[in-house]
């Protein structure tokens, strides 16, 4: 093989090795901001300790400054009732306060980026557990998006649409299945 084309091939593998991991840097980084549960320990550890809260802290390499990254507490079912993540300065980045029926189901759900409300959604499930609303009203209480979902008789989910705060049709997504 020439050198100069080994060279574009091993360059070549760089860049996608690069790029995937940038990606799953990326993936990691948008399931936390947006409430993901990117925890120490699994909602089954976490209900079976007894853990009522959890803190990540974050030492940098090379650098002997610690600082809270983040904050979670948990109900007695182990559900995410608050996650805050903080600036390495210690002040606010983000905040999400969570709440749950009796049927542990999440039903609400309110972030704020710093001190500052952003947004509100609300959850609604059928009989069965399964989500079959999900809105989100901006800070001024305004609807910007609802989401429907449908299930078949056999409690498997085959569409969701999606509207605008106007009632608007967006996107409608439709889920099949092989057995």
């Amino acid at each position: 093989m020439p050198a100069r084309l080994l060279f574009l091939k091993i360059k070549f593998m760089k860049s996608v090795l690069i790029f995937f991991i940038a990606l799953l840097s990326f993936t990691a980084l948008f399931l936390r901001m947006a409430g993901g549960e990117v925890l120490a320990q699994s909602k089954k550890e976490v209900k079976s300790h007894k853990i009522k809260s959890s803190t990540e802290t974050v030492t940098e390499n090379g650098n002997s400054n610690s600082y809270k990254d983040s904050y979670t507490s948990f109900d007695k079912n182990g559900n995410i009732t608050e996650f805050i993540q903080y600036n390495k300065d210690g002040t606010v980045k983000k905040k999400l306060a969570m709440k749950y029926d009796n049927f542990k189901n999440k039903i609400e759900e309110v972030e704020y980026e710093g001190s500052s409300f952003v947004k509100k959604k609300l959850f609604s499930y059928n009989s069965n557990g399964d989500k079959t609303l999900e809105v989100t009203y901006d800070a001024s209480g305004k609807l910007v998006r609802k989401e429907v979902f449908v299930y078949n008789k056999q409690g498997l989910r085959v569409e969701k649409k999606i509207y605008d705060g106007s009632n608007n049709l967006l996107e409608t997504h439709q889920y099949t299945y092989q057995q």
